[in-house]
């Protein structure tokens, strides 16, 4: 094995991986993420915003404020189970479980 960058062994016959490779793989995934859902999404604030100003928001957060807090504990309430559940469920699975892990 020869020496390579920064003193780390290369194999032999192996070339060093270039820099710019993780970026032209995730190119495709970034240009679908960024017109799919960034565009969109920031089409949909502007145009909330430039129909009612943020009058719309804060009538619906006075209209509604019993409700939005009521789906904040919800969810709250529901993670905190999810966690006091699932991980001990995923500790037992990955370590006591045996021949039946994958099942």
């Amino acid at each position: 094995m020869a020496g390579g960058a920064g003193g780390k062994p290369v194999q032999e016959g192996l070339r060093p991986r270039a820099a710019w490779v993780p970026w032209v793989l995730l190119g495709p995934g970034l240009a679908w993420l960024f017109v799919f859902f960034v565009i969109p999404l920031f089409e949909l604030g502007r145009g909330s915003l430039k129909s009612g100003g943020l009058s719309n928001y804060s009538n619906v957060f006075s209209d509604n404020g019993e409700v939005i807090v009521r789906t904040f504990l919800y969810a709250f309430v529901a993670t905190v189970l999810a966690i006091i559940l699932g991980y001990p469920l995923a500790y037992f699975i990955a370590m006591k479980a045996g021949r039946f892990k994958t099942l």
